[in-house]
């Protein structure tokens, strides 16, 4: 699988200013493709996963399942033979650069009866809560043992049970489903998440064999199957890039046709603008007449992105830590920043875009795991954006987070 593992000494330059115009083709998405290669190692068959965005992150993901013995190839369209793995151990160095890596927990103890995953990297957006995932797995009969920097599960075979999370969980619902659709008797999921490519896992799944009702829903029904088999899936197309790009232009002004996405996701992106885009929400409205108030209520570092766009003139008072004031609109000027996690990378994209004279954004590795090509897709619409390099030194005196 190609890819880039996203070099530490890349930047971006923007010079804002410009409108944009024109066509950009919505790649697949990440929080999708990540659990359903996951889920490829549910089964000895191989799982062809087509749409898959060529990003940092699938990359890695990639580069773990071979390393438990795993096969894959291909690139956008992904072969994943996981029928020789047997390694459960996912790699420290590998499984701390992002999120996802949780999800293997659950499909590695469901398949094999042992899993060890590093505790859970990604973006520095506060704590990684997976006490939900755990307690759940320990109903469905596994042992956990958990240390500061690691998670174990034994398990001779799992079983079903009722599952309540307290609040809905994106990737604790994926780590119960992968670890349910084989285990015996009846799993019951309630407050389950409900986003679409949750339910796109939840397609995979079934052409795999699996046997879940309640798609969609916030109660999964999972009647677990004795094994599964092989699928041919496109990965869904990834709503929270269509929003950031929708976002982009109505900053910085022009007219985007976004194509290569479905109109039913985006309504339900519309319906959860502050929620899951709220860093390129806030960008937004600094250009906006008026006062914003925009609240954060499950990480702990996500207005990470607010000092950066001060930097930029942007009226923001943060109160607490959930509730954050935007004064608009403001006369943006650019600058040198610093981006702190893949959302706030894209929420000062859009600022950079919008704001007088040119901006540098070091850390771009950070929006290369989450966004296939936004360079390109950008300057082919009239944005002046180039991937640049900075001296070692500058690079690293400015790294955030790895």
């Amino acid at each position: 699988m190609k890819g880039s593992t996203g070099g530490r000494d890349r930047a971006l330059h923007i010079t804002g200013g410009e409108q944009l115009a024109g066509k950009i083709c919505v790649s697949g998405s990440k929080n999708a493709a990540l659990p359903e290669m996951a889920a490829a190692l549910l089964t000895t068959e191989p799982v062809t996963l087509q749409n898959v965005p060529r990003v940092t992150d699938t990359v890695v993901m990639g580069e773990i399942i071979s390393l438990l013995g795993g096969h894959t190839s291909g690139d956008g369209t992904l072969v994943i033979d996981a029928g020789a793995a047997g390694k459960t151990d996912v790699p420290d160095d590998l499984g701390r650069r992002m999120r996802a890596t949780i999800v293997l927990l659950g499909a590695l103890v469901a398949r094999f009866g042992h899993a060890r995953v590093p505790r859970p990297g990604g973006d520095d957006i506060g704590a990684r809560r997976v006490e939900q995932h755990l307690r759940a797995l320990r109903q469905m009969g596994a042992h956990i043992n958990e240390t500061h920097n690691e998670i174990v599960a034994t398990a001779e075979r799992l079983r079903g049970g009722r599952i309540v999370f307290d609040l809905p969980t994106v990737t604790g619902t994926e780590n119960i489903l992968l670890a349910a659709v084989t285990a015996d008797g009846q799993t019951e999921i309630f407050n389950a998440a409900r986003e679409p490519h949750v339910q796109d896992l939840c397609r995979l799944l079934t052409k795999m064999g699996a046997h879940i009702d309640g798609i969609g829903t916030e109660r999964l029904i999972v009647d677990g199957a004795t094994d599964l088999g092989g699928a041919e899936h496109t990965v869904i197309s990834d709503y929270l890039e269509a929003g950031t790009y929708a976002i982009a232009a109505a900053a910085a002004g022009g007219e985007l046709l976004i194509e290569c996405t479905r109109a039913e996701d985006l309504e339900l992106l519309l319906l959860k603008l502050e929620q899951d885009l709220q860093a390129q929400y806030m960008a937004l409205m600094t250009q906006a007449d008026g006062e914003s108030v925009i609240s954060e209520y499950v990480h702990e570092n996500r207005f990470q992105h607010v000092r950066e766009l001060a930097k930029m003139g942007a009226g923001i008072i943060v109160e607490g830590r959930l509730h954050a004031i935007v004064h608009g609109p403001a006369r943006l000027r650019g600058t040198e920043l610093a981006i702190p996690d893949i959302r706030s990378g894209a929420a000062l994209v859009i600022a950079a875009l919008c704001a007088e004279g040119d901006s540098v954004l070091r850390n771009a590795w950070h929006v290369e795991r989450g966004y296939e090509d936004m360079v390109g897709k950008l300057s082919s619409v009239g944005a002046r954006i180039k991937s640049i390099r900075l001296d070692s030194e500058a690079a690293a005196g400015h790294r955030l987070y790895e």
